[in-house]
């Protein structure tokens, strides 16, 4: 996303339009605003933007709910916000027809199941047709819950038949090594301070707070995203055991364990100090041990990007 705004900037007509499919009540919209909101506040030159923000759905009534808050976040923000719905069925969206233009940024978050149920084929041809709607520069993500045998299998799927396009989470266009292993799949998890109410909501009826997992892909036509090409994507949160830091990444070489001896880290690889799940890393000269790949003080190990907008941030 960040890539689009710089790029945006640099444009005489600087507008950003957002698409919301199977929005319900606007969550990935709401979030969208809240953090270009955010972004804002580091960049004062985006409130020369204009952000379109379509959100569509089947339901009417859950699109009017979705846009009362989808206002409130959008309530005082540097830039201008247009808000337009359409109601229809995703499953038969005509995207540049309904908007008149191809859009930026297309998101679908947890429907893919409501939507096509178990058929993988037709969301696979679903996503390509999606994906050929949006600009030049544009971008396709698809969210899902972090369940194995079924929406995260749907999203490694769609990343192979359409591997040629992807951006992330992989750093690469070779096949899923994932998909190769058996009882494995592609999710990723942030750890979070959930609000009070739902924490003693939990406590009352004796659950659990949910954690934050998920699988997700984003796919474009622009090459120039490419550029994470031969790089890692951390797949695993960072495990710190007495004297050592583990991780687990995935890339063209398949899905990899490291290691890292406290006492071997240095200036050329403190970056795994604060290495989270989702980060794009750069490591060279680790050594091939038995069934894992070992960092020493002459590795090098550098954080070259964030899944978390707020690590990015943060860092």
């Amino acid at each position: 996303m960040l890539e689009i705004l710089k790029k945006k900037k640099s444009e005489k007509k600087k507008e950003v339009i957002f698409v919301d499919l199977s929005a319900g009540v606007c969550s990935a919209s709401s979030a969208f605003i809240f953090i270009l909101d955010f972004i804002s506040q580091k960049d004062q030159t985006m409130a020369d933007l204009k952000v379109k923000v379509f959100v569509q759905d089947i339901s009417d009534i859950a699109l009017d709910f979705g846009i009362k808050i989808l206002n409130q976040v959008a309530k005082g923000v540097p830039f201008e916000v247009q808000i337009e719905k359409i109601v229809s069925d995703a499953s038969r969206i005509n995207i540049k027809k309904e908007i008149g233009e191809n859009p930026d940024i297309v998101v679908l978050a947890f429907s893919l199941y409501d939507i096509f149920r178990d058929d993988t084929d037709s969301m696979i041809s679903w996503s390509d047709k999606i994906l050929k709607a949006t600009s030049d520069l544009g971008v396709f993500a698809l969210v899902e819950p972090a369940l194995k045998r079924r929406n995260s299998l749907f999203i490694m799927k769609i990343r192979e038949a359409l591997k040629n396009y992807v951006i992330a989470p992989c750093t690469h266009y070779e096949e899923c090594p994932v998909l190769k292993i058996k009882d494995d799949w592609c999710h990723f998890g942030t750890k979070w301070v959930p609000p009070l109410s739902l924490s003693r909501g939990m406590n009352l009826i004796g659950g659990r707070v949910p954690e934050i997992n998920f699988s997700y892909l984003v796919l474009s036509k622009n090459k120039d995203f490419s550029r994470w090409k031969n790089l890692h994507r951390v797949v695993s949160h960072k495990l710190e055991e007495k004297g050592r830091i583990r991780f687990w990444t995935c890339s063209s070489s398949g899905k990899n364990l490291f290691q890292i001896l406290e006492r071997n880290i240095g200036e050329k690889n403190s970056d795994v100090e604060s290495v989270h799940s989702g980060d794009v890393v750069f490591i060279n000269e680790a050594k091939e041990r038995n069934g894992f790949f070992e960092l020493d003080q002459n590795s090098e190990f550098k954080i070259v990007d964030c899944l978390f907008w707020h690590d990015f941030f943060e860092r």
